[in-house]
């Protein structure tokens, strides 16, 4: 498989991408259950990510970045200018009330209202830019860098500005611990302590498991909850 499969915020349910008589679509399982259920509307998805209370699906098909309630409804578009490379290049949907996506070309990171409306870029660089990860209260976002390595980085979503954190790590995402847990192309996942006020590095990292499945050494296939699932 080339898609993760993602956790709701409280650890309730996972969603990922399964087979379909029409192709991929989003599948979700709740916690409580054996088997899984397609979720009606997402044909052809990719890309994905809960909403910050769980309650909703942000997801890419094509080039466009829809939202889908996951109790059931009508999906709802939010932007078209999506990147929706095979595997994905990340969706971040921060608890600020805004969602991040990779824009089309995977050169720049954008962001829109998670209630609809025009977006606006976060950044634009000249390398491949993928997997934004957000901070709490829309403080900044991680992303992966990758020219002929793999650098983790973060943007400051209030100044703009952009500076590296790790180096040869392919994926990096905040949890409630207060640390930064990254995974690098040899399938190594480590934590390190991170500081939210100067959205710095502040300790040494700590291995914490082995054997991630990273595809192409590049595409790693986990994701961490809020809750720590």
């Amino acid at each position: 498989p080339r898609y993760r499969a993602i956790p709701s915020p409280d650890g309730s349910r996972i969603a990922y991408v399964g087979p379909a008589d029409s192709g991929p679509q989003l599948w979700v399982k709740e916690r409580d259950r054996y088997r899984a259920s397609p979720l009606p509307g997402t044909a052809g998805a990719t890309v994905f990510t809960f909403s910050p209370d769980g309650q909703w699906i942000a997801f890419v098909v094509g080039r466009q970045l829809r939202k889908l309630p996951v109790a059931g409804g009508s999906a709802v578009t939010l932007a078209d200018t999506v990147s929706s490379v095979a595997g994905g290049t990340g969706v971040a949907w921060l608890d600020a009330g805004t969602i991040v996506f990779t824009q089309l070309g995977g050169h720049a990171l954008r962001r829109v209202p998670d209630r609809g409306g025009i977006s606006s870029v976060v950044l634009a660089d000249s390398a491949y830019v993928r997997f934004p990860t957000g901070l709490p209260h829309g403080r900044g976002v991680l992303f992966t860098r990758c020219t002929t390595v793999c650098t983790i980085e973060v943007v400051d979503l209030r100044s703009g500005k952009t500076h590296q954190l790790l180096t040869d790590a392919t994926f990096a995402q905040y949890v409630a611990t207060g640390h930064v847990v990254y995974v690098r192309a040899d399938g190594g996942m480590f934590a390190v302590p991170f500081d939210l006020g100067s959205l710095t590095l502040s300790g040494p990292s700590v291995p914490v498991m082995d054997s991630v499945s990273v595809i192409d050494g590049s595409y790693p296939l986990m994701a961490v909850s809020s809750s720590g699932t």
